[in-house]
């Protein structure tokens, strides 16, 4: 069937979005009316149409909620053809085409192309597609050059390219119309005087917490505001980063990174650009901090790198060395819990808000030994517990029973099938024998030997799969599981971690302070052990399948 004659009886969706930030809103609403024409003028219901958009969303990556939403229906037979203003609309690059027009052709769902008028389905239509498709990606490469020209010659114009450092504001000067004519970078006052009291409590000796802790306090705005996606307040990578931008004293630079997006991903790595090809300008009219203050800060630096620094052969973002590292959460805020301190066996976790915010009222301080101790500790009571060994030889029963019986009836089902191929086979053979054979009977008997071949390989792979008579493991069976996993957390830290993770519910403990105590809290999936399973998948807290731990003594665990 045609994809003219799908749009008639077929379940059409229609998929739209726009990307850059010259087209509005409304380019979404004039696509999809566009299409729903497109649907009435060949016999289809445009309204009946479920549509599918992606707004503000680049077409370099196929990593959008709309089209993936749409592929997700598409691979569930929901949708039997796709309709879309320009094939543009789908993706931009040309790697990312291929994949969407091979899998379209597998599943036989054809998309349509209302400005081409041709389909993925159309005879011929590869050789087309793929080159709209090469002269789309061009485009987008042709777009970033043009771009970054511009770019370019408003940082040597020592015009805004892009967001302000905070203490700076982009001032704009418009015409009647209310459109942008010029623009030009100029100092606020008022976070400049913040900029400059960061630098003096830096050079009194000041930590980055202690620094983002007294801001908070004082409740002055931090950078960018409190986004959604970012925890409120100040924070010490933010003040270090203020602390090393030599726009302060006016010196800026562009140019210095490139950001290339990873294939098929929206995510983009940095990468550093030759020396040669920085655009470098010093305005001292721009100056918000004394020289002298700035280099006063600035061998702090150089001192603190000389003992803290990295050496040679350090890798930057290595996992954490601490079992725990990950796993332990503040009960009070939800913030991850970093080990502080620096000697060997005084190393304490610390709520993370409290040490770099100063936003968590609750003083969280336990040394890493004894936390680290005390919840493994815990873990081990609670796999050990009979009921929960009594639990988990249920569910290996339960679990080996129902695949027993789910492959029992596909070899069954195999095995007659089988039975019909070898049944036909001794018929053509017979017909042979006679005399009376012929090319095309030699074809079928050859591709029915085939078939029957494949069948007996299925056949033996499935009973091999087969589990044998189900046997209910004994206690000191289970408890060699418990060992095992010791044995693991005896060993390498990482993948002792996520042994541990796939154990806790959300992969997560959290950590109390109650009248004195240090309570740490966690529900723990002993399937995890015994059968391999993941605790993000397992029952809710509380369940059959769940049992909680809960340790503290003292005023420290």
């Amino acid at each position: 069937m045609g994809h003219r004659d799908l749009l008639k009886v077929g379940r059409v969706a229609i998929y739209a979005r726009f990307s850059s930030d010259k087209q509005s809103e409304t380019s979404v609403a004039d696509q999809v009316e566009r299409c729903r024409e497109y649907v009435d003028r060949h016999g289809g219901n445009g309204v009946a149409a479920v549509v599918f958009q992606d707004e503000a969303i680049s077409g370099a990556s196929l990593q959008r909620p709309g089209w993936e939403a749409l592929m997700a229906a598409v691979r569930s037979t929901a949708i039997d053809v796709i309709v879309t203003e320009d094939m543009s609309r789908v993706t931009r690059e040309f790697a990312d085409w291929g994949q969407v027009f091979r899998e379209l052709q597998f599943l036989n769902v054809p998309l349509v192309s209302v400005q081409q008028g041709t389909s993925t389905a159309d005879k011929g239509a590869k050789l087309g597609l793929h080159f709209k498709a090469l002269i789309a990606e061009q485009y987008l490469d042709d777009l970033r050059d043009k771009t970054h020209r511009g770019m370019k010659g408003q940082a040597k114009r020592g015009k805004p390219t892009g967001l302000l450092p905070y203490g700076f504001v982009n001032d704009k000067t418009l015409d009647e119309r209310g459109e942008v004519i010029d623009q030009e970078v100029v100092i606020d006052a008022e976070r400049a005087a913040v900029v400059v009291r960061i630098f003096q409590l830096k050079a009194q000796g000041l930590t980055y917490g202690r620094i983002a802790a007294l801001l908070n306090e004082d409740g002055v705005t931090p950078p960018r505001g409190n986004g959604s996606r970012r925890r409120p307040g100040w924070v010490a990578s933010g003040i270090r980063a203020i602390l090393k931008n030599e726009k302060y004293i006016g010196v800026w630079r562009w140019n210095v990174r490139r950001f290339v997006k990873v294939p098929g991903t929206n995510k983009r790595v940095a990468r550093m650009r030759p020396q040669s090809e920085h655009v470098v300008e010093t305005y001292e009219e721009r100056r918000i901090v004394p020289q002298d203050l700035w280099d006063q800060v600035q061998e702090q630096f150089r001192r603190n790198d000389k003992v803290y620094g990295a050496k040679p052969g350090d890798r930057r973002g290595r996992p954490s060395q601490y079992l725990l590292s990950g796993l332990l959460f503040c009960g009070a805020c939800g913030s991850v819990l970093t080990v502080h301190g620096g000697s060997k066996g005084r190393r304490y976790y610390r709520c993370d808000a409290r040490a770099k915010r100063g936003t968590c009222d609750v003083k969280i301080s336990i040394r890493e030994s004894l936390v680290r101790e005390r919840v493994l500790a815990g873990i081990a009571d609670t796999l050990r517990c009979p009921e929960v060994v009594q639990l988990v030889r249920k569910r290996l029963v339960a679990e080996r029973a129902r695949r027993a019986k789910g492959d029992t009836v596909e070899v069954r089902d195999r095995k007659a099938r089988l039975e019909t191929i070898e049944a036909e086979m001794a018929n053509l053979v017979r017909f042979i024998a006679k005399g009376v054979g012929s090319d095309a009977v030699s074809a079928e008997l050859e591709r029915l030997e085939k078939q029957a071949k494949a069948e007996r390989a299925a056949i033996a792979s499935l009973e091999a799969q087969i589990p044998a008579a189900v046997r209910l493991p004994t206690l000191s069976e289970a408890m060699r599981r418990v060992t095992d996993l010791q044995s693991l957390l005896d060993g390498d830290v990482e993948p002792a971690r996520e042994a541990l993770r796939r154990l806790l519910r959300d992969g997560r403990i959290h950590v109390h302070l109650e009248n004195g105590d240090y309570i740490a809290r966690g529900v723990v999936f002993p399937m995890a052990v015994f059968l391999g399973t993941d605790g993000k998948h397992n029952a809710a807290p509380g369940g059959p399948r769940a049992a909680w731990y809960k340790s503290g003594c003292g005023g420290q665990i």
